[in-house]
């Protein structure tokens, strides 16, 4: 039986749902130092907690303080991650589904969401990292 060679393109999706896995990982323990050697100093993000923050020190401190220890049972959904890429392979937007829990006083409620990530990486097969991130919460029903 012969093995067909991973494509490119198959490639460059499985090496970004692998770094998104890894970054929901350190989400949920909130391990963020180790989460910012993942992204550019000079990303640029916005989320559910902060307006538009420029650089890594500041979403640390602007979005991730105000909400990883506050959360549990963070996951992205990587299997229906859909991945978008430059003709180069050099950049890459993630489209990924999340879920985790929030909290009221003693009670937890789901708090499910949605996020756009976009990578880049100096060459194929290089290391990703971070450029722009956004979270939103998945929009409350109106009616």
């Amino acid at each position: 039986m012969e093995m067909q060679a991973e494509s490119p393109a198959d490639e460059l999706a499985r090496s970004v749902r692998h770094w998104i896995a890894e970054w929901g990982a350190q989400v949920a323990n909130a391990e963020m130092d180790d989460a910012r050697a993942r992204f550019s100093p000079e990303v640029v993000s916005f989320g559910t907690a902060t307006d538009i923050v420029f650089g890594i020190d500041a979403l640390h401190r602007e979005q991730w303080t105000a909400v990883w220890p506050t959360i549990r049972g963070f996951t992205f959904d990587v299997d229906a991650t859909v991945v978008l890429s430059s003709p180069d392979g050099l950049q890459a937007v993630a489209v990924v589904p999340w879920s985790s829990e929030g909290r009221d006083g003693d009670a937890w409620f789901a708090r499910p969401g949605r996020a756009t990530v976009v990578l880049a990486r100096a060459s194929a097969g290089a290391p990703w990292l971070g450029m722009h991130t956004h979270f939103s919460l998945v929009p409350v029903p109106r009616g």
